[in-house]
């Protein structure tokens, strides 16, 4: 499995949480956990990939499998990576808005701040993309509460600061940022999750 894993990646995806692994120790820990013999489709759905589907039989082995589920891990470690690189910690916040961390954490249960996992320390990591002028954007909670569970927060930045012609060409945290109604926002965010 260490053949398809960029190891540079992982060191760097280790280190943003604070993790001191060494690459190949990762992956030894990795290879105990992962039970590669384990089939996620059956062999008549495999027969019917192949054989309707079109799917190259190659593409199909647990070696295959394995390598892909091994670039998964990678691939959302490095973004979990990205998302720890660029926000800001529970007590940046607290530091910004000029309050307690403990308040700050509050907003973020109540949903009034988006917290997009932990970072080093196990503190909260906290978008910028929320703030404007250095404050929570109004309407932040009606958006959050839509928005799908299972969205990846660097989904979720995307979708945030993508503009859209329904918003006028703004995007959502602008759009939120300047006045606008959280209405369309949330309606925009509920088509997420139906999607």
């Amino acid at each position: 499995m260490t053949g398809v894993l960029d190891r540079d990646a992982l060191a760097e995806a280790l280190s943003a949480r604070g993790l001191a692994l060494d690459p190949a120790e990762f992956i030894a820990i990795f290879d105990e956990v992962v039970d590669a013999t384990t089939d996620t489709i059956t062999e008549a759905e495999r027969k019917f990939l192949v054989d309707v589907g079109g799917v190259d039989a190659a593409l199909l082995t647990e070696e295959r499998r394995a390598a892909a589920q091994a670039r998964v891990i990678v691939e959302t470690a490095r973004a979990d990576a990205v998302v720890a690189r660029r926000g800001l910690t529970t007590r940046e916040v607290a530091g910004m808005l000029g309050t307690a961390p403990a308040n700050v954490r509050r907003a973020a249960a109540h949903g009034d701040l988006y917290a997009a996992g932990r970072g080093r320390n196990r503190e909260h990591i906290f978008p910028t993309w929320q703030f404007h002028q250095g404050q929570p954007v109004r309407g932040l909670r009606e958006v959050i509460a839509v928005l799908p569970a299972d969205m990846h927060p660097l989904d979720v930045e995307a979708f945030m600061t993508s503009t859209t012609e329904s918003l006028g060409g703004r995007t959502p945290i602008e759009w939120l940022a300047h006045g606008g109604d959280p209405t369309p926002v949330v309606r925009l965010s509920d088509e997420l999750g139906r999607s």
